[in-house]
């Protein structure tokens, strides 16, 4: 009798999760954009690329500051504004889309809540270098010089 009670528990265990999968899989919370500005799409695959994976080291994140010198004030604006957010996966990977993100399991990041996370603080450093330069520091919460 006890064993028919733990397999009734299990069986809807089972099938709570993999209803609350389906739902998370086919209705996600945010979807990714793009912007239709070549280079700025490009920057957030780079970025996506460069964060996304499981481990990433401080030499990963080189191809994100190249991207980041090339690109203008205006630009680099434009990629703050569109790029949404990425969910922090309990693994420790990013993706674009919550891994049950609403129920508090997956960590929602915005792009400089992103470059926190990942980067130390000389990295940290080297991008409000580029920013400054782009006239752009404001978006990483530093005060621009007029």
């Amino acid at each position: 009798m006890r064993a028919n009670k733990l397999n009734v528990w299990l069986k809807w265990g089972v099938i709570s999760l993999v209803t609350l999968y389906l739902f998370n899989r086919f209705f996600p919370s945010k979807k990714p954009k793009f912007t239709g500005n070549h280079r700025v799409d490009s920057a957030i695959s780079v970025i996506d690329v460069s964060l996304g994976a499981f481990g990433t080291f401080n030499s990963d994140h080189e191809q994100i500051f190249e991207i980041l010198e090339n690109l203008t004030g205006s630009e680099i604006k434009k990629l703050h504004s569109s790029y949404g957010t990425r969910f922090l996966h309990p693994l420790g990977y990013f993706q674009q889309l919550g891994f049950f993100g609403s129920w508090g399991i997956s960590k929602e990041y915005n792009l400089l809540g992103l470059f926190h996370k990942e980067f130390d603080d000389n990295q940290i450093e080297r991008l409000k270098y580029i920013y400054l330069s782009k006239g752009c520091l404001s978006l990483l919460g530093g005060k621009q010089k007029n």
